[in-house]
C-alpha cells in the first residue's frame, strides 16, 4: 500500500465518519471486506440477506431494483461507483476499509501463511531450547514433522493456549528424557510427576499433559496409543511407571519371598495357613525374590475356578502346595509384574481361561509375551467341546482377528463355527488332577 498524504488522511477519517454514522453502510462493507480476504481485490458480487430499511435505502440509491429487497446480489464495482464520488472521489477505498475495520487488509491465504509462519517460528523455538533431551526432542521433532498420533492434540493447545503449551511440552519432554525403564521397582505415577514437575498431579490421568506423555512413552517403546485402563496401566509398566502401588493387585497362592536374606514374614504367614493373597504393585516392589516349591505356575482367570482348585487341592495330599496365581480377567500391571519376575528365574507358566474371544485374547497376549515359558492349558478342541454352552458371542467374533499365535488357530477355527462360548468352571477336576500329576504327594 503507498504512503498516504495529509489530504488523504482527512478525507478518510471523513469517509469513516460518514460510514459510521449511517449504519446501514456496516453490512455491505463487511461482507466486500470478507470478499477481499477470499479474493485479494475489490470484485465480484456479495449477497446480502435480512435487509433493514437503512441498508435498503442505500442499496435502492445504487440500483433502484434493490430497494425493498429483503434479499439482494450487490455488484461491488456498483457500490464503488456510488460510494467514490462527489467528495469522495479521489479516496482510496483500500485505505478507506483498513481504516474502517481497523485492521490490515489481508487476504485468507495470507492470513494463514502468517499463521503457518507463526506456529513454524513458536515450535522451532521449544525444538532449539529442549535440544538436549534426546528421547523427548526425537518423538516431538517426528511428530510435528509427520503430523502422527498426538499432533491434533498439540496443535489444539497451541490455539486454546500456547504459553501453557510450552510449560506443558518441556515437562513432558523432560520426563520422556528421564523415564527409569526399570520393570523390577516400578516408580508410582505421582512420584514420577513430582520427580519432573514437583506436581505430583501434573500428570494426572485425563490431563493434557499426561495424553502427551502416554503419546511420547508409546513413540519410544512402538506401541500403539492405549485404548483402555488396562491398556494404559501397561503401557506405564512398559517403562516403569505403576498408576498407583495399592489399588492394582494380583493374587497369589503358594508363593514365598524373599526379602534381604530372609523370608517375608507377610507372605510366609499366608503360606503357612495355605490361603491366597492379593499382592499389589507395592507388596511387588517391596520383596528381592520370588520362592516357588516347583519351577511350575498355574494362571487362571476366573476367581471362582482359582478358589474351588485350591480348596481341592488342600485335600489332595500335597507335600508342598504348587504356586497358583489368579488374573481376575484382564492382565493388569501387578500381574504382569508378578509374572515377568518369575519369567527372569524361568518358571514354566501354565494357563488357563474361557473359551471366548477375550479369554483367547488373553493367552494370545500371554503366549507371545512369555514365548516357549508358557504351555497353554487346557485349550484343546476336546476341552472346548465339553464345556461349550449356549452363550453366543457371534457378536464379538470380529475380537479373534487380532489373534496371533499358532497354537490358537485351529481352537479358533472351530469356535469360528460353533460361536458359543465355554467356561473354566466345568475343567475344574481337570485342573485339580493335572496340577497333582504335575506336583509331590505324600506316601
Amino acid at each position: 500500500m503507498h504512503a498516504i498524504d495529509d489530504n488523504m488522511r482527512e478525507l478518510i477519517k471523513e469517509a469513516v465518519l460518514y460510514a459510521k454514522s449511517n449504519r446501514g453502510f456496516d453490512k455491505i462493507l463487511s461482507e466486500i471486506l470478507q470478499k477481499y480476504k477470499t479474493l485479494g481485490r475489490f470484485t465480484g458480487s456479495i449477497q446480502l440477506n435480512d435487509l433493514n430499511d437503512e441498508e435498503n435505502r442505500i442499496l435502492g440509491a445504487i440500483d433502484y431494483k434493490l430497494y425493498g429487497k429483503k434479499e439482494a446480489k450487490l455488484s461491488i464495482s456498483k457500490f464503488l461507483d456510488y460510494f467514490l464520488r462527489g467528495r469522495f472521489k479521489e479516496l482510496s477505498f483500500e485505505c478507506f476499509m483498513k481504516e474502517y475495520f481497523e485492521e490490515e487488509l489481508k487476504t485468507n491465504k495470507e492470513q494463514q501463511a502468517e499463521k503457518v509462519q507463526k506456529q513454524q517460528r513458536y515450535f522451532d523455538r521449544i525444538l532449539e531450547e529442549e535440544a538436549s533431551m534426546t528421547k523427548g526432542m526425537e518423538w516431538l521433532t517426528e511428530t510435528l514433522r509427520e503430523k502422527t498420533t498426538g499432533y491434533s492434540t498439540i496443535i489444539k493447545e497451541y490455539i486454546s493456549d500456547s504459553k501453557a503449551l510450552k510449560k506443558t511440552l518441556h515437562y513432558v519432554i523432560k520426563g520422556l528424557e528421564e523415564l527409569r525403564i526399570n520393570k523390577e521397582t516400578l516408580e508410582p505415577l505421582p512420584i514420577f510427576s513430582s520427580r519432573i514437575t514437583k506436581d505430583p498431579h501434573y500428570f494426572d490421568i485425563g490431563t493434557t499433559a499426561f495424553r502427551l506423555l502416554l503419546y511420547g512413552i508409546c513413540y519410544l517403546t512402538k506401541q500403539s496409543y492405549p485404548q483402555n485402563i488396562e491398556e494404559i496401566n501397561e503401557a506405564l509398566y512398559g517403562v516403569g511407571i505403576a498408576r498407583d502401588e495399592l489399588s492394582i493387585f494380583t493374587t497369589v497362592f503358594g508363593i514365598r519371598a524373599m526379602k534381604d536374606i530372609e523370608e517375608h514374614t507377610g507372605w510366609k504367614g499366608f503360606n503357612d495357613e495355605r490361603e491366597p493373597m492379593h499382592v499389589s504393585i507395592k507388596n511387588l516392589n517391596s520383596i528381592d525374590r520370588l520362592i516357588l516349591s516347583s519351577n511350575k505356575a498355574f494362571i487362571f482367570e476366573n476367581p471362582v475356578v482359582f478358589m474351588e482348585v485350591i480348596r481341592r487341592l488342600n485335600h489332595a495330599n500335597l507335600r508342598c502346595m504348587p504356586a497358583l496365581i489368579c488374573t481376575s480377567g484382564q492382565l493388569n500391571t501387578a500381574s504382569l509384574l508378578l509374572l515377568d519376575k518369575l519369567y527372569k528365574d524361568r518358571i514354566s507358566f501354565y494357563y488357563s481361561g474361557d473359551f471366548d474371544p477375550e479369554g483367547l485374547r488373553i493367552a494370545d497376549k500371554l503366549k507371545n509375551r512369555y514365548k516357549d515359558n508358557l504351555i497353554l492349558w487346557r485349550y484343546s478342541i476336546e476341552d472346548y467341546l465339553k464345556v461349550k454352552g449356549d452363550k453366543s458371542f457371534e457378536q464379538r467374533i470380529n475380537k479373534f482377528d487380532r489373534i496371533q499365535n499358532e497354537e490358537l488357530s485351529v481352537l479358533v477355527e472351530e469356535m469360528h463355527k460353533h460361536k458359543m462360548s465355554g467356561y473354566q468352571e466345568l475343567l475344574i477336576e481337570e485342573y485339580v488332577d493335572d496340577i497333582v500329576k504335575m506336583s509331590i504327594r505324600v506316601d
